[in-house]
């Protein structure tokens, strides 16, 4: 799904079609990742989206299939060939929970801390005794 913003501003809702690729540039090595959303059914729906500095680092982990909402802005440029090429300049990456989750189990975060808490202490409770309708 793809939504138009004012301008060339976009919000893309679909699934990573490959792994992101993920370098470098400048003197300090910024981080910069691309990646590649499928947003529809159709052979042209597809958008391909960079990020840079900490929202790079955000995106190392995904992964091919993963579902992804991505907000940034359309910039297009010309390729050798004189063809025109657009991306989406993203400003903004929000991804499954599954990705959080991995993403906190490579850097040794607990997984209490990006709010999977284990179930240890909690009793399931009947329907009948619910506290709400």
């Amino acid at each position: 799904m793809v939504v138009n913003g004012n301008g060339f501003e976009r919000l893309y809702v679909g699934k990573l079609i490959a792994d992101p690729k993920v370098s470098t540039f400048g003197e300090k090595q910024y981080s910069k990742t691309r990646f590649t959303v499928r947003y529809g059914e159709g052979k042209q729906d597809i958008i391909d989206v960079e990020t840079v500095f900490e929202l790079a680092d955000r995106c190392k982990e995904l992964k091919k299939f993963d579902p992804v909402i991505v907000v940034g802005t359309l910039v297009n440029w010309t390729n050798k060939e004189g063809k025109k090429r657009w991306f989406l300049n993203a400003e903004l990456v929000a991804a499954d929970v599954t990705v959080i989750y991995r993403a906190a189990q490579n850097s040794g975060i607990s997984s209490a801390a990006v709010g999977f808490p284990e179930a240890e202490g909690f009793t399931e409770l009947e329907d009948d005794k619910l506290p709400f309708d």
